[in-house]
C-alpha cells in the first residue's frame, strides 16, 4: 500500500508537472501571439501616420520647405539672380562692344535708363491712382 501511495504519489506530481510546463507553454504561445498582434496593431498606426504626414509636409509648420513648390523663396531668388546676371551682361556687352563705351560709360547709360523707367512707372502709377480713386467716388455717388 505504501508502494501504490507512493506511485500515485509520483503520477500526482508527474501530472503537477506536465500540467505546469503545457500552462507555461501555453502563456507563451499566447504572449507571442499577443507581442505578434501589437507589433501589427504598432506597424499598421505607423504606416496610417505616415500617410497623413506625407499628404501634408508643411501643414502648419512654417520651418518646412516645400521642395516642390516653384515659387518657394530660394527657387524665386535663384530665377532673378540668374534673369539679372543673363540681362544685365547682355545690355552690358550691347553698350561695350558695338558703341565701344568703357566699363564706367555703360554703367553711366544703363543707369540712366533704369532711371527713365523708373520716372516713367511712377508717372504711370500716378495716373492709375488718379483713376481708381476717381472711379471709386464715382461708385460712392451713384
Amino acid at each position: 500500500m505504501k508502494k501504490v501511495l507512493q506511485t500515485y504519489k509520483q503520477q500526482q506530481a508527474n501530472i503537477a508537472a506536465e500540467y505546469n510546463n503545457e500552462l507555461l507553454e501555453w502563456n507563451r504561445q499566447s504572449n507571442n501571439q499577443r507581442e505578434y498582434k501589437l507589433e501589427k496593431e504598432r506597424d499598421k498606426l505607423l504606416n496610417r501616420l505616415s500617410k497623413l504626414a506625407e499628404g501634408r509636409p508643411t501643414h502648419d509648420n512654417t520651418n518646412i520647405t516645400d521642395l516642390s513648390d516653384a515659387n518657394r523663396p530660394t527657387k524665386l531668388s535663384e530665377a532673378y539672380s540668374e534673369l539679372y546676371d543673363n540681362e544685365c551682361t547682355d545690355a552690358f556687352e550691347e553698350l561695350t562692344l558695338p558703341h565701344g563705351f568703357d566699363e564706367k560709360d555703360t554703367i553711366a547709360k544703363l543707369l540712366n535708363i533704369i532711371l527713365v523707367v523708373i520716372n516713367a512707372l511712377l508717372y504711370l502709377i500716378s495716373i492709375e491712382t488718379f483713376q481708381l480713386k476717381d472711379s471709386i467716388a464715382l461708385q460712392i455717388v451713384v
